[in-house]
C-alpha cells in the first residue's frame, strides 16, 4: 500500500500565512479522501498568559506565567508546597500538609483565571517519592477533586529547589 501525502493547505497564525498539509490517501484498499479532522484544524486562536498573578507563590527569575489561557483552557504551571510568599514548605512537614498547600496553589490560580477545581480535566502529579507518597497524596487530592479528571502520575530523580511533589492541571475556562 502506498500513502500520498499533498501539502497544499494554508493554515492562518495570526496575520502570517503557514503551509500546512492538506493529508489525503491513496492506493491500497483505501479509497482517495482527504482526512476532514485536518481540514478543522485552525492554528488561529488568541493565548493570554500572566493569569493569577497575585494568587501563587512567586517565581525567583523563572520566565513562565501562573496559568495561560487558550481556547477555553486553563493551563496551570506546576505548583508546589510554597507559601504565598515563595517560601518552600520544609520538607520535614508531612506529605499530607504540603499536598494540602500544592492544591490551595492549584485552586487560587485557576480562580484568578477565571475557572475552578471543578473544571480541572487533566492533572499530572510530579513524585520524588512515589511509593512513600502517592497514598497520602491521593487522601488530600480527592478532597480538593471530586469528579475523576484523567490524571498521570510519574516519578523523577528532582525537582526544582527542595519540592519533592508538584502538580501542574488544565482546566476548563
Amino acid at each position: 500500500m502506498k500513502t500520498h501525502r499533498s501539502i497544499l493547505k494554508a493554515w492562518q497564525l495570526g496575520n502570517r500565512q503557514l503551509n500546512r498539509p492538506n493529508i489525503s490517501i491513496v492506493g491500497g484498499h483505501y479509497p482517495t479522501r482527504p482526512f476532514s479532522a485536518i481540514q478543522q484544524l485552525t492554528a488561529v486562536g488568541k493565548i493570554t498568559t500572566h493569569h493569577g498573578q497575585n494568587c501563587s507563590p512567586p517565581r525567583a527569575g523563572v520566565p513562565y506565567s501562573p496559568a495561560a489561557k487558550a481556547n477555553g483552557l486553563v493551563w496551570v504551571s506546576g505548583q508546589v508546597a510554597a507559601d504565598a510568599t515563595g517560601k518552600y514548605l520544609d520538607n520535614s512537614l508531612s506529605v499530607t500538609e504540603k499536598s494540602h498547600r500544592m492544591m490551595q496553589n492549584v485552586k487560587a490560580v485557576l480562580e484568578g483565571a477565571g475557572s475552578s477545581l471543578d473544571k480541572v480535566v487533566k492533572a499530572n502529579v510530579i513524585f520524588t517519592k512515589i511509593d512513600d507518597d502517592y497514598e497520602e497524596f491521593n487522601e488530600v487530592y480527592k478532597q480538593y477533586i471530586t469528579h475523576n479528571p484523567a490524571r498521570t502520575s510519574i516519578e523523577v530523580s528532582g525537582l526544582p529547589k527542595p519540592a519533592d511533589i508538584e502538580i501542574e492541571v488544565v482546566a476548563l475556562e
